[in-house]
């Protein structure tokens, strides 16, 4: 991992790990933080409190930070593109490494709040219409078809293999 990390300043992706389609995905530095940050502390690891590895993760966390776009989201380049979901995945992973307290925790921390932040700002902005116009009204009608398709299901369980009559049951209410 370590040798596939852009480290050379003048680079463009420096801090970035290129992915299988030699693309730059912030997904892939923060994998990479995941593990240093790992490695680093595990005591067993040969790299316990290599100092090399809190530059690297240095490096990928700036990149990070770089790579949320204009919309407040991070973009998976080969097939998502300001997606709300692969910056939750983002967060998320620079918080576990976050959480196992190196040295640069705070700056991961502090870093994986704003991009939280400047995400949230997006989804706030598309929430009328994304939730209240389209998402709100899917889950409901996926609700009613769920809860019909389960009480169906627990009828024909009862009949057929508790009571064989269903009117032998005793009825409970909720």
């Amino acid at each position: 991992m370590l040798r596939n990390q852009i480290t050379d300043p003048q680079r463009q992706w420096v801090g970035s790990v290129p992915d299988d389609y030699l693309l730059h995905n912030a997904g892939s530095a923060v994998g990479l933080i995941e593990t240093l940050c790992a490695s680093f502390a595990h005591p067993k690891s040969k790299f316990h409190g290599d100092q090399t590895l809190l530059d690297r993760i240095l490096l990928a966390a700036a990149f990070l930070d770089r790579s949320q776009n204009r919309e407040g989201n991070i973009d998976l380049l080969s097939t998502n593109f300001n997606s709300p979901p692969d910056t939750g995945f983002v967060v998320h992973n620079v918080a576990t490494a976050a959480a196992l307290g190196v040295p640069p925790s705070r700056k991961l921390i502090s870093m994986a709040s704003r991009v939280t932040y400047r995400n949230w700002a997006a989804l706030r902005r598309k929430a009328t219409f994304e939730f209240n116009d389209t998402l709100w009204p899917e889950y409901l009608e996926m609700q009613a078809a769920l809860h019909s398709y389960l009480n169906e299901v627990t009828e024909r369980i009862i009949r057929e293999e508790v009571y064989r009559d269903a009117a032998d049951a005793k009825e409970r209410a909720g």
